[in-house]
């Protein structure tokens, strides 16, 4: 952290950073149901690979200070309407 702030680079460390940590932060919600229905890990990794875009705009809310408290309560259902509707067949 401190080395993003003496480069120049350090703005773009902290958006990228912040990427990351939104998209695991959505992973997080949207990996339930196919942790429950014991898909191997590589499989699971594969589905956060697919829908990367998806991923990051979903989590997006979680970085709003004080209101992601109510956005990680309801993500899990949100998560799982979104893995219903795009896996069940």
């Amino acid at each position: 952290m401190v080395l993003g702030w003496l480069t120049p680079l350090g703005p773009v460390l902290a958006i990228l950073s912040s990427g990351i940590v939104v998209i695991f932060l959505a992973w997080d919600n949207t990996d339930l149901i196919p942790a429950r229905r014991l898909y191997p890990y590589k499989k699971r990794f594969k589905l956060l690979l697919d829908s990367l875009t998806f991923h990051l705009g979903f989590g997006l809310l979680f970085l709003i200070p004080v209101l992601n408290i109510l956005f990680l309560s309801f993500a899990p259902v949100g998560a799982t309407i979104y893995f219903i509707d795009k896996h069940h067949k």
